[in-house]
């Protein structure tokens, strides 16, 4: 059993705890079982170990370098898409006549 910490229901029991592997850091995600909302948290490379140790699988997270001539992605455009996809013409707005 692992237990951790949801945003919303305090200490519970986490499932489906997945450890990623950054390149110079780790993270770990789970699910909580009290709401069932996704959470995630930095952990520190002995968290990583001990999570790893009882079975939690292992993401290898490859971050690419960014090619273009443009300026690079920021939140401000992350949050711009997620905006654009909540609304219900997204997919009209690719299609190109």
């Amino acid at each position: 059993m692992i237990r951790g910490e949801c945003v919303d229901c305090g200490p519970i029991e986490l499932a489906n705890v997945v450890v990623h592997a950054w390149s110079d850091s780790f993270t770990c995600s789970w699910t909580c079982t009290a709401c069932g909302l996704p959470g995630a948290k930095e952990c520190s490379p002995r968290i990583a170990g001990l999570l790893r140790n009882v079975g939690c699988p292992l993401d290898r997270v490859t971050v690419y370098e960014e090619r273009g001539s443009g300026p690079p992605i920021g939140w401000d455009d992350v949050l711009d898409m997620v905006v654009e996809l909540r609304g219900n013409d997204w997919w009209s707005e690719l299609i190109i006549d």
